[in-house]
Protein backbone atom coordinates (compact mmCIF):
# COMPACT_ATOMS: atom_id res chain seq x y z
CA UNK A 1 0.00 0.00 0.00
CA UNK A 2 1.32 3.41 -1.00
CA UNK A 3 2.39 5.77 1.79
CA UNK A 4 2.23 9.56 1.83
CA UNK A 5 5.46 11.51 1.53
CA UNK A 6 5.22 13.08 5.00
CA UNK A 7 4.72 9.65 6.57
CA UNK A 8 7.91 8.26 4.99
CA UNK A 9 9.90 11.42 5.62
CA UNK A 10 9.02 11.60 9.31
CA UNK A 11 10.27 8.04 9.90
CA UNK A 12 13.67 8.90 8.42
CA UNK A 13 13.86 12.29 10.14
CA UNK A 14 13.26 10.75 13.57
CA UNK A 15 16.04 8.17 13.07
CA UNK A 16 18.86 9.49 15.27
CA UNK A 17 21.55 7.66 13.29
CA UNK A 18 20.48 9.29 10.06
CA UNK A 19 20.10 12.71 11.62
CA UNK A 20 23.79 12.64 12.55
CA UNK A 21 24.85 12.26 8.91
CA UNK A 22 26.17 15.55 7.59
CA UNK A 23 28.48 16.13 4.59
CA UNK A 24 30.04 19.18 6.27
CA UNK A 25 31.45 17.18 9.19
CA UNK A 26 34.51 15.91 7.31
CA UNK A 27 35.06 19.28 5.64
CA UNK A 28 35.19 20.93 9.06
CA UNK A 29 37.70 18.32 10.26
CA UNK A 30 39.93 18.90 7.21
CA UNK A 31 39.69 22.67 7.62
CA UNK A 32 40.68 22.34 11.27
CA UNK A 33 43.68 20.12 10.44
CA UNK A 34 44.89 22.46 7.70
CA UNK A 35 44.46 25.52 9.94
CA UNK A 36 46.29 23.87 12.85
CA UNK A 37 49.07 22.66 10.53
CA UNK A 38 49.51 26.15 9.09
CA UNK A 39 49.85 27.64 12.57
CA UNK A 40 52.35 24.96 13.68
CA UNK A 41 54.45 25.33 10.53
CA UNK A 42 54.48 29.10 10.89
CA UNK A 43 55.71 28.80 14.50
CA UNK A 44 58.41 26.31 13.45
CA UNK A 45 59.55 28.61 10.66
CA UNK A 46 59.62 31.53 13.04
CA UNK A 47 61.81 29.56 15.42
CA UNK A 48 64.47 28.85 12.81
CA UNK A 49 63.54 25.43 11.41
CA UNK A 50 64.66 24.68 7.85
CA UNK A 51 62.18 25.76 5.16
CA UNK A 52 62.77 22.49 3.23
CA UNK A 53 61.79 20.29 6.18
CA UNK A 54 58.75 22.41 6.95
CA UNK A 55 57.65 22.28 3.28
CA UNK A 56 57.94 18.46 3.21
CA UNK A 57 55.93 18.10 6.42
CA UNK A 58 53.29 20.50 5.11
CA UNK A 59 53.05 18.65 1.78
CA UNK A 60 52.67 15.26 3.50
CA UNK A 61 49.90 16.56 5.74
CA UNK A 62 48.15 18.17 2.75
CA UNK A 63 48.27 14.93 0.70
CA UNK A 64 47.01 12.88 3.66
CA UNK A 65 44.17 15.34 4.17
CA UNK A 66 43.10 15.09 0.51
CA UNK A 67 43.20 11.29 0.62
CA UNK A 68 41.09 11.32 3.79
CA UNK A 69 38.62 13.71 2.15
CA UNK A 70 38.21 11.54 -0.97
CA UNK A 71 37.77 8.34 1.06
CA UNK A 72 35.31 9.93 3.48
CA UNK A 73 33.31 11.42 0.58
CA UNK A 74 32.94 8.01 -1.08
CA UNK A 75 31.99 6.44 2.23
CA UNK A 76 29.38 9.12 2.92
CA UNK A 77 27.91 8.73 -0.58
CA UNK A 78 27.56 4.98 -0.11
CA UNK A 79 25.99 5.36 3.34
CA UNK A 80 23.59 8.02 2.07
CA UNK A 81 22.29 5.90 -0.79
CA UNK A 82 22.12 2.66 1.20
CA UNK A 83 20.63 4.07 4.40
CA UNK A 84 18.45 6.92 3.15
CA UNK A 85 17.54 6.55 -0.53
CA UNK A 86 17.11 2.78 -0.35
CA UNK A 87 14.90 2.98 2.76
CA UNK A 88 12.91 5.89 1.37
CA UNK A 89 12.16 4.13 -1.93
CA UNK A 90 11.27 0.78 -0.34
CA UNK A 91 8.84 2.53 2.02
CA UNK A 92 6.85 4.03 -0.88
CA UNK A 93 4.70 0.93 -1.31
CA UNK A 94 6.84 -2.01 -0.18
CA UNK A 95 7.28 -3.19 -3.78
CA UNK A 96 10.06 -0.87 -4.98
CA UNK A 97 13.81 -1.22 -4.48
CA UNK A 98 16.82 1.01 -5.04
CA UNK A 99 20.21 -0.26 -6.15
CA UNK A 100 23.30 1.82 -6.95
CA UNK A 101 24.52 -0.77 -9.47
CA UNK A 102 21.25 -1.14 -11.35
CA UNK A 103 21.56 -0.61 -15.11
CA UNK A 104 18.30 -0.01 -16.97
CA UNK A 105 19.92 -1.13 -20.22
CA UNK A 106 20.58 0.75 -23.45
CA UNK A 107 18.05 -1.42 -25.34
CA UNK A 108 15.18 0.01 -23.29
CA UNK A 109 16.47 3.46 -24.19
CA UNK A 110 16.43 2.63 -27.90
CA UNK A 111 12.98 1.03 -27.63
CA UNK A 112 11.53 4.31 -26.37
CA UNK A 113 12.50 6.04 -29.66
CA UNK A 114 13.38 9.10 -27.60
CA UNK A 115 17.19 9.11 -27.92
CA UNK A 116 19.47 11.26 -29.99
CA UNK A 117 22.63 9.92 -31.64
CA UNK A 118 25.23 9.05 -29.02
CA UNK A 119 28.42 7.05 -28.53
CA UNK A 120 28.21 6.11 -24.86
CA UNK A 121 25.37 5.27 -22.48
CA UNK A 122 26.02 5.14 -18.73
CA UNK A 123 23.29 3.99 -16.34
CA UNK A 124 23.37 3.66 -12.55
CA UNK A 125 21.30 4.20 -9.40
CA UNK A 126 18.07 2.48 -10.36
CA UNK A 127 14.61 2.20 -8.84
CA UNK A 128 12.77 -0.96 -9.85
CA UNK A 129 9.78 -3.01 -8.82
CA UNK A 130 6.05 -2.46 -9.11
CA UNK A 131 3.62 0.43 -8.79
CA UNK A 132 -0.12 -0.25 -9.06
CA UNK A 133 0.76 -3.90 -9.79
CA UNK A 134 2.70 -2.91 -12.94
CA UNK A 135 6.43 -3.05 -13.66
CA UNK A 136 8.29 0.20 -12.99
CA UNK A 137 11.92 1.12 -13.69
CA UNK A 138 13.92 4.32 -13.62
CA UNK A 139 17.62 5.04 -13.55
CA UNK A 140 20.06 7.93 -13.56
CA UNK A 141 21.86 8.00 -16.87
CA UNK A 142 24.30 10.00 -18.95
CA UNK A 143 24.75 9.86 -22.72
CA UNK A 144 27.83 11.28 -24.39
CA UNK A 145 29.11 11.75 -27.92
CA UNK A 146 32.64 12.11 -29.21
CA UNK A 147 33.39 15.51 -30.66
CA UNK A 148 36.45 16.54 -32.65
CA UNK A 149 38.01 19.56 -31.04
CA UNK A 150 41.21 20.47 -32.89
CA UNK A 151 44.23 19.11 -34.67
CA UNK A 152 47.42 18.65 -32.62
CA UNK A 153 50.66 17.41 -34.22
CA UNK A 154 48.79 16.36 -37.32
CA UNK A 155 46.14 14.40 -35.40
CA UNK A 156 42.58 15.25 -34.48
CA UNK A 157 41.82 15.25 -30.76
CA UNK A 158 38.38 14.21 -29.56
CA UNK A 159 36.53 14.57 -26.29
CA UNK A 160 33.31 13.16 -24.86
CA UNK A 161 30.57 15.78 -24.72
CA UNK A 162 27.55 15.19 -22.47
CA UNK A 163 24.36 15.31 -24.53
CA UNK A 164 21.89 14.42 -21.81
CA UNK A 165 21.95 13.77 -18.10
CA UNK A 166 18.93 12.91 -16.03
CA UNK A 167 16.41 10.17 -15.33
CA UNK A 168 15.14 7.65 -17.86
CA UNK A 169 12.55 4.97 -17.15
CA UNK A 170 9.26 3.35 -17.99
CA UNK A 171 6.13 2.01 -16.38
CA UNK A 172 4.17 -0.85 -17.88
CA UNK A 173 0.41 -0.81 -18.48
CA UNK A 174 -2.01 -3.68 -19.03
CA UNK A 175 -3.14 -2.69 -22.51
CA UNK A 176 -1.38 -2.27 -25.85
CA UNK A 177 -1.07 1.15 -27.50
CA UNK A 178 -1.02 0.31 -31.22
CA UNK A 179 0.42 3.63 -32.41
CA UNK A 180 3.34 5.41 -30.77
CA UNK A 181 2.55 8.81 -29.25
CA UNK A 182 5.37 11.22 -28.42
CA UNK A 183 5.14 14.11 -25.96
CA UNK A 184 8.23 16.26 -26.36
CA UNK A 185 9.52 19.60 -25.18
CA UNK A 186 8.14 22.59 -27.07
CA UNK A 187 9.70 23.04 -30.52
CA UNK A 188 9.55 26.27 -32.52
CA UNK A 189 9.26 24.18 -35.74
CA UNK A 190 6.11 22.38 -34.51
CA UNK A 191 3.85 24.21 -37.00
CA UNK A 192 5.61 22.51 -39.90
CA UNK A 193 5.42 18.95 -38.56
CA UNK A 194 2.54 17.01 -40.15
CA UNK A 195 2.51 14.48 -37.29
CA UNK A 196 1.81 17.13 -34.67
CA UNK A 197 -1.39 16.70 -32.66
CA UNK A 198 -2.84 19.96 -31.35
CA UNK A 199 -4.46 19.77 -27.93
CA UNK A 200 -6.87 22.16 -26.25
CA UNK A 201 -4.76 22.96 -23.18
CA UNK A 202 -2.87 26.24 -23.67
CA UNK A 203 -0.70 25.45 -20.65
CA UNK A 204 0.28 22.11 -22.20
CA UNK A 205 0.97 23.67 -25.61
CA UNK A 206 3.37 26.19 -24.08
CA UNK A 207 5.63 23.46 -22.70
CA UNK A 208 5.00 20.40 -24.88
CA UNK A 209 4.30 19.19 -28.39
CA UNK A 210 2.47 15.94 -29.16
CA UNK A 211 3.29 13.86 -32.26
CA UNK A 212 1.75 10.68 -33.64
CA UNK A 213 0.97 8.95 -36.93
CA UNK A 214 -2.55 8.38 -35.63
CA UNK A 215 -4.10 11.57 -34.29
CA UNK A 216 -7.34 9.83 -33.25
CA UNK A 217 -5.51 7.43 -30.90
CA UNK A 218 -3.41 10.30 -29.53
CA UNK A 219 -6.53 12.30 -28.68
CA UNK A 220 -8.22 9.26 -27.11
CA UNK A 221 -5.19 8.75 -24.87
CA UNK A 222 -4.46 12.37 -24.01
CA UNK A 223 -7.68 13.25 -22.28
CA UNK A 224 -7.91 16.38 -20.08
CA UNK A 225 -7.04 14.41 -16.92
CA UNK A 226 -3.87 13.03 -18.57
CA UNK A 227 -2.87 16.49 -19.73
CA UNK A 228 -3.49 17.82 -16.23
CA UNK A 229 -1.11 15.25 -14.71
CA UNK A 230 1.59 15.97 -17.32
CA UNK A 231 1.28 19.68 -16.56
CA UNK A 232 1.49 18.87 -12.86
CA UNK A 233 4.69 16.85 -13.39
CA UNK A 234 6.31 19.75 -15.26
CA UNK A 235 5.19 22.34 -12.70
CA UNK A 236 6.38 20.18 -9.79
CA UNK A 237 9.80 19.26 -11.17
CA UNK A 238 10.34 22.49 -13.17
CA UNK A 239 12.59 20.72 -15.66
CA UNK A 240 12.15 19.45 -19.25
CA UNK A 241 10.42 16.07 -19.50
CA UNK A 242 9.44 13.90 -22.48
CA UNK A 243 7.25 10.84 -22.93
CA UNK A 244 6.84 8.03 -25.41
CA UNK A 245 3.61 6.00 -25.24
CA UNK A 246 4.42 2.80 -27.06
CA UNK A 247 3.17 -0.78 -26.88
CA UNK A 248 2.39 -1.54 -23.24
CA UNK A 249 4.87 0.96 -21.83
CA UNK A 250 5.00 4.61 -20.91
CA UNK A 251 8.61 5.74 -21.35
CA UNK A 252 9.83 8.97 -19.80
CA UNK A 253 13.06 10.91 -19.59
CA UNK A 254 13.67 13.89 -17.36
CA UNK A 255 16.46 16.42 -17.74
CA UNK A 256 17.39 16.82 -14.09
CA UNK A 257 20.47 16.86 -11.90
CA UNK A 258 21.49 13.69 -10.07
CA UNK A 259 18.51 13.29 -7.73
CA UNK A 260 20.15 10.41 -5.88
CA UNK A 261 23.20 12.43 -4.88
CA UNK A 262 23.31 13.71 -1.27
CA UNK A 263 22.73 17.41 -0.53
CA UNK A 264 26.03 19.29 -0.30
CA UNK A 265 25.49 21.80 2.47
CA UNK A 266 22.64 20.47 4.59
CA UNK A 267 21.65 17.45 6.64
CA UNK A 268 21.36 14.12 4.82
CA UNK A 269 17.61 13.69 5.42
CA UNK A 270 16.67 16.63 3.22
CA UNK A 271 12.95 17.15 2.60
CA UNK A 272 13.37 18.92 -0.75
CA UNK A 273 15.69 16.25 -2.19
CA UNK A 274 13.51 13.35 -1.09
CA UNK A 275 10.35 15.08 -2.33
CA UNK A 276 11.70 15.12 -5.89
CA UNK A 277 12.25 11.36 -5.81
CA UNK A 278 8.78 10.78 -4.37
CA UNK A 279 7.07 13.08 -6.88
CA UNK A 280 8.64 11.36 -9.89
CA UNK A 281 7.46 7.94 -8.74
CA UNK A 282 4.04 9.10 -7.54
CA UNK A 283 3.10 11.30 -10.50
CA UNK A 284 4.28 8.74 -13.07
CA UNK A 285 2.15 6.17 -11.22
CA UNK A 286 -0.83 8.52 -11.37
CA UNK A 287 -0.28 9.09 -15.09
CA UNK A 288 -0.01 5.36 -15.85
CA UNK A 289 -3.27 4.60 -14.01
CA UNK A 290 -5.22 7.06 -16.18
CA UNK A 291 -3.54 5.98 -19.44
CA UNK A 292 -4.25 2.37 -18.53
CA UNK A 293 -7.94 3.17 -18.41
CA UNK A 294 -7.84 5.29 -21.59
CA UNK A 295 -6.11 2.54 -23.57
CA UNK A 296 -8.70 -0.15 -22.80
CA UNK A 297 -10.98 0.67 -25.72
CA UNK A 298 -8.36 1.47 -28.36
Amino acid sequence: MKKDFDEIYEVLEKDTNLSKMNPMKNMIIIFGVVLLTTIVLFLLLKNGFEVLYISIVGLVIYICSMIFLVISKEKYLKEYKNNIISRFVSNYNGELQFNTKYDIGVQNFWDSELPVKFDKFISRDGVFGKISDEEYLNSSYVITRKKVRRMVDGKFQTENVTLFQGIFGFVQISNIIKETVFIKSDDFLKTYNKKRVELESKKFEKKFDCFSDNKIIALQLLTPDVIEVINQIQETLKVPIEFSLKGNRIYFRILIEDIYAPPRFSKAVNKKCLARIYNIIDLISKLSNILNENSKNL
